[in-house]
């Protein structure tokens, strides 16, 4: 576990969730007025409103258009950027994503990316922590995807081992703001505050047949020594059925395991997230073609 500024990664699974809507962008503030986030490749600011401004970076063209949300505490770099360093160059999601169809991510405000131990801070406007998931889905004009997958944990476990396992991530970090040097506030979502929030959302809007991925990771990841009673196995078995019950949400979904990946699937096996999201492209295409498994798993 990262310890550098407290980055959350406990419980340590991760869904790669793709967006996939035409949508209109803010204005956009960059060094040429030519410049647009609505066409071409673009990276700078967008007005989103109330003085504030978004970082967002887009490339390629077509229809769907892919918005890649990063996970809690991690900024767009996380898609557009080798952060393992691994020596071999190697196509990230980003730039993978636009050969095929224009992809957008954007930095929330507080998030951050760790490469060599150095933090590069959120390119967006800081603003006051914590916040809440209605705050972060208001961000991006109501088009932002938030964490559900707390919301599916809570549902998979008592309440005394959901109830250990808030307090093993407020341990950890996830609840207490932190300063960034030169910037502004750590990103800060209180774990598990908002599932409510989150139910409220599923039962009144519930998702209608789409094409959807859903990735999960293989390698267990390390606990700390004091996990709250939670052994690694017993907090994989949850882990991965809650990544699971996400495939369940929309019939005919699509499920994969990571086989090498832990936490970060979108940096340990890029070019398996590529290939999810061409699926997913390629579905909305051409819908017929989703339930056609020698065209879907051709590679």
């Amino acid at each position: 576990m990262r310890t550098l500024l407290q980055l959350r990664h406990v419980p340590p699974a991760l869904t790669v969730a793709v967006l996939l809507f035409a949508f209109a962008l803010g204005t956009p503030r960059a060094a040429s007025p030519a410049a647009s986030a609505a066409q071409g490749d673009f990276a700078g600011f967008v007005d989103i409103g109330a003085g504030r401004r978004l970082y967002l970076e887009c490339r390629g063209t077509g229809s769907p258009v892919v918005v890649l949300e990063a996970g809690y505490r991690s900024s767009a770099r996380i898609w557009s950027e080798d952060l393992h360093q691994s020596g071999a160059l190697r196509t990230m999601v980003l730039a993978g994503v636009a050969v095929f169809t224009r992809v957008c991510a954007y930095d929330r405000p507080g998030t951050v990316a760790v490469l060599n131990d150095n933090v590069r801070q959120s390119r967006s406007d800081p603003v006051p922590m914590p916040r809440t998931a209605v705050d972060v889905v208001a961000d991006l004009l109501g088009l932002v995807l938030v964490d559900a997958y707390s919301e599916m944990l809570e549902t998979l476990l008592t309440p005394e081992r959901w109830a250990a396992l808030v307090r093993l991530n407020v341990r950890s970090g996830s609840d207490t703001v932190k300063p960034i040097p030169s910037y502004g506030d750590l990103e800060t979502i209180g774990y598990g505050k908002d599932n409510a929030v989150m139910r409220q959302a599923a039962a009144t809007t519930p998702l209608g047949p789409m094409p959807l991925a859903v990735l999960a990771h293989a390698r267990p990841f390390d606990l700390p020594k004091e996990a709250e009673g939670f052994s690694s196995d017993a907090l994989e078995s949850v882990l991965r059925a809650a990544n699971e019950n996400l495939a369940t949400l929309v019939p005919n979904a699509r499920f994969f395991v990571a086989k090498e990946s832990g936490h970060d699937i979108h940096q340990d096996q890029p070019e398996l997230v590529i290939e999810a999201i061409r699926q997913v492209v390629v579905g909305v295409r051409h819908p017929a073609t989703w339930y056609d498994l020698t065209s879907c798993c051709a590679k």
